[in-house]
């Protein structure tokens, strides 16, 4: 286990791709992946890697602070991503 750095940008951007489907539901990925990989690095995170600091990490874990992140693009279309996947009663009830 490694603390998150901003080498590990692409492969975060890539693990959000995939968790986020191809079209990402109009979430701006890259200024997520940043984010995490610089913002929230020196706090909350942490990659697993099996080949030193350096490699690339084959899963990563973070936790996105609301009070920092409200006010960026990538929240809101986090937001709406997941009330798409709710259901509608569900969806309602948060809204």
């Amino acid at each position: 286990f490694f603390n998150m750095s901003e080498h590990d940008f692409h492969a975060v951007k890539q693990f959000l791709t995939v968790a986020f489907g191809a079209t990402g539901h109009e979430v701006p990925l890259s200024d997520l992946a940043a984010f995490v990989t610089e913002e929230c690095a020196d706090h909350v995170g942490t990659t697993c890697k099996s080949d030193g600091e350096t490699s690339d990490p084959y899963a990563f874990t973070t936790f996105l602070p609301v009070a920092f992140s409200k006010n960026r693009p990538f929240c809101s279309a986090i937001r709406a991503f997941l009330l798409s996947k709710a259901t509608p009663a569900f969806a309602a009830a948060l809204e």
